[in-house]
């Protein structure tokens, strides 16, 4: 299961300014073994949906306890329907 190293797993620290998010992706390929089938954890984000990663991360928040809420950037992102690639 990739949530495990999904945007949430950094996103409270994650400023886009600094790091671009392609740079973000590449970063977690190579440096904690993201599977590269899914193109990094906010590629993986896109093609999912932030409202669909969103809701079931609260799923298992209600089931296992708030270490499993979303990342602020994630609920943003979800609520705005942005994307984090153009």
């Amino acid at each position: 299961m990739a949530f495990g190293k999904s945007p949430n797993s950094s996103g409270a620290l994650y400023t886009p300014a600094l790091v671009p998010f392609e740079h973000a992706d590449i970063g977690a390929i190579f440096g904690i073994g993201f599977p590269p089938f899914r193109g990094g954890p906010f590629r993986m984000v896109d093609s999912m949906g932030a409202q669909k990663l969103c809701d079931t991360m609260m799923g298992y928040a209600d089931a296992h306890g708030d270490h499993f809420l979303p990342a602020p950037i994630l609920l943003d992102y979800a609520k705005a329907g942005k994307k984090f690639h153009a």
